[in-house]
C-alpha cells in the first residue's frame, strides 16, 4: 500500500474515532451536542400513541417519516407543537415540553371523526327510556295517546314497553294483566324507570295526581310473571333507588329510613335499623352513614355483620342527605350538605381527607385512581395515582378539564376512561385528561333547540330523545373491542 493510501486511511479512522464515535455513543446515552450554545445537551424521547393508528405525525410543522404509534428518539430539551392527522378525523393540535433524560408520552390520544354516525332507534314517540347495563336491550314509556295502537293496551293511559337493541323486537310489559290495568288511567303517568340486578328486572312507579305507586317487574323470557307492588311502610313518597346484584331487590329510603323490596320474597325489610343520611352498595355490601353521631358503616347485606369506617367530621343535622359515592375497587368519597367533597380511606379507622367546595357532583373512573367532580367552575379530576411519565399528573393533584360556569350535564367517564363526555347548552361533548397543556375538546352532538339529556352507555353508544324520538350514536369510531380499556 502506498504511503498516501496508508495517511489517507490513518486519517480516516482518526476522524472516525475521535470524531464520529464519540457522536454515535453520546447520542446512544442521550446527548446531543449543540451547536447554538456549543455544549452538550441531554436529549428526550416522545412517544406518540393514537386510536386509529397511522395517524401522520407533524413536530413543529415537519412531518415525520414515522406515524403512530412511535417512539421519537434524540428531541432536545424545548417545547414541541404536535399535531395528528388522519383520513376522515379531525386533526389533533397540543404542544407539549420534551426533557432531558426524559420520555414525554402522549399514548392516549383519541382521533374523532368529522362525521358521527347518528341513527334512529324507534319509529314511533316515547316520552323517556332507560337502557340495561349491558346494554342490550332498553325500556321506554309510550304516550297514552298512542297507546291503543297496539294490540292488548289501555287507550286511557301511559305503557311501558321492552325493546331488544339487538333483535329489534318489542314486547309489552305493563300494563299486562287486568289488575295491572286498574292501576293505570288517563292521568297516569309511568315516571321513574330503573334497571335491577344486571338487566334481570326493572322497578317504576306510577304517579296520578293523587298518589304514587311503586312495582318491581322481572323480565324473563317468557314475561309470565307478573308486577310486584312495592307499598312503602309509611305515607309519603320513597326516593334513592338503587339496585344490588344479591337479587331482584330495589333498595329505597324512606325519611331516615333504608329499605329493601324483595321480589322473590315479595316483602319489604329494613335493611339498617339506625336513621341515616345516605347510603350506596358495593357488590354485597351496603355503605351508609348514621345520623347521630355522623359515622360511616359498612354492612354485610347477607350476615348483617358490620364494621365501622371512620367518624366523620360532619353536621348531624337533620333535612339534607349525603352523598355516598364508590368505586369499583372500593374507594370511597362523600359530598356533605354543604357541599364538600370528602375522600375517605376504606379501612377501619380510616382517614377522612376535604377535597374540595361546592360539588355538585363525583364519580370514580374503573380504576378507581381518579375521581372526577363537578363544581360551579366546570370539571375537575383529582389524581389519587400517580403517572409513571413526563406530564402524568402525580398523586394527589388536580387538574380542570373543563372551565365553563354554564350547566353541565351528565358528565361520565369515555369507555377508555381517559376522555370525558358531558352535555352543555345544546351539545354533547367529549375532552381529554391527563396529558399536557390544555385539554382538546370536541363537539360530538348538536341537538338543536334541546338540552342535551343523553345516556351513554359502556358500548360506546349515545342515546338521546329528540322531538319525543329516540336517536343512537354510535361513538366507537370503529375500534375494535380488545381496544376499549373498560373491556374484560
Amino acid at each position: 500500500m502506498k504511503l498516501h493510501h496508508r495517511r489517507a486511511l490513518f486519517l480516516g479512522a482518526f476522524f472516525l474515532f475521535t470524531v464520529v464515535a464519540p457522536v454515535v455513543i453520546l447520542g446512544a446515552s442521550g446527548y446531543r451536542y449543540s451547536f447554538q450554545e456549543q455544549v452538550l445537551v441531554p436529549t428526550g424521547t416522545l412517544v406518540l400513541k393514537s386510536y386509529p393508528e397511522g395517524a401522520k405525525i407533524f413536530i413543529n410543522r415537519q412531518e415525520e417519516v414515522k406515524r403512530t404509534p412511535a417512539e421519537i428518539q434524540g428531541l432536545s430539551p424545548s417545547r414541541y407543537t404536535l399535531e395528528l392527522e388522519a383520513d376522515g378525523f379531525r386533526p389533533w393540535r397540543k404542544e407539549v415540553e420534551v426533557q432531558g433524560h426524559r420520555i414525554t408520552a402522549e399514548d392516549q390520544i383519541l382521533l374523532i371523526p368529522k362525521r358521527i354516525a347518528v341513527s334512529s332507534v324507534l319509529n314511533e314517540e316515547i316520552r323517556t327510556f332507560a337502557v340495561s347495563p349491558d346494554g342490550r336491550n332498553l325500556v321506554y314509556v309510550r304516550p297514552g295517546k298512542s297507546a291503543g295502537k297496539s294490540a292488548g293496551t289501555s287507550d286511557e293511559g301511559e305503557s311501558l314497553w321492552l325493546f331488544s337493541l339487538e333483535g329489534e323486537k318489542e314486547r309489552l310489559l305493563f300494563p299486562l294483566h287486568t289488575e295491572e290495568k286498574e292501576v293505570l288511567s288517563s292521568d297516569s303517568a309511568i315516571n321513574r324507570l330503573l334497571w335491577l340486578m344486571e338487566g334481570q328486572g326493572i322497578a317504576f312507579s306510577v304517579s296520578t295526581a293523587a298518589s304514587r305507586r311503586y312495582f318491581i317487574l322481572p323480565l324473563s323470557e317468557g314475561g309470565k310473571e307478573g308486577a310486584f307492588e312495592v307499598i312503602p311502610p309509611e305515607k309519603g313518597e320513597i326516593d334513592q333507588w338503587k339496585w344490588s346484584k344479591t337479587g331482584l331487590n330495589l333498595f329505597f329510603m324512606q325519611g331516615r329510613a333504608l329499605y329493601r323490596a324483595d321480589y322473590g320474597t315479595k316483602s319489604i325489610e329494613r335493611v339498617v335499623p339506625d336513621p341515616i343520611q345516605g347510603y350506596s352498595l358495593l357488590d354485597h355490601f351496603v355503605y351508609f352513614v348514621t345520623i347521630s353521631p355522623p359515622v360511616l358503616f359498612k354492612q354485610d347485606l347477607g350476615t348483617g355483620e358490620r364494621t365501622e369506617i371512620a367518624a366523620l367530621p360532619i353536621e348531624s343535622e337533620g333535612g339534607l342527605t349525603e352523598q355516598l359515592v364508590l368505586s369499583a375497587h372500593g374507594e370511597i368519597a362523600l359530598i356533605d350538605r354543604h357541599k364538600v367533597l370528602w375522600l375517605i380511606d376504606n379501612v377501619p379507622s380510616g382517614r377522612v381527607l376535604p377535597l374540595a367546595g361546592s360539588v355538585q357532583a363525583a364519580l370514580f373512573d374503573e380504576t378507581g385512581g381518579r375521581l372526577l367532580y363537578q363544581t360551579k367552575q366546570g370539571l375537575i379530576v383529582h389524581y389519587l395515582q400517580e403517572g409513571g411519565t413526563l406530564g402524568a399528573p402525580e398523586a394527589g393533584s388536580y387538574e380542570l378539564v373543563v372551565h365553563r360556569r354554564g350547566a353541565v350535564i351528565g358528565p361520565t367517564w369515555y369507555s377508555d376512561q381517559f376522555h370525558i363526555l358531558y352535555g352543555a347548552d345544546d351539545a354533547v361533548y367529549i375532552t381529554e385528561t391527563g396529558g399536557q397543556g390544555l385539554p382538546n375538546t370536541y363537539s360530538l352532538l348538536r341537538i338543536p333547540g334541546e338540552a342535551p339529556k343523553f345516556v351513554y352507555h359502556d358500548r360506546d353508544q349515545v342515546y338521546f330523545l329528540f322531538r319525543n324520538r329516540l336517536y343512537q350514536a354510535d361513538l366507537a369510531f370503529g375500534k375494535p373491542r380488545s381496544l376499549l380499556g373498560s373491556r374484560s
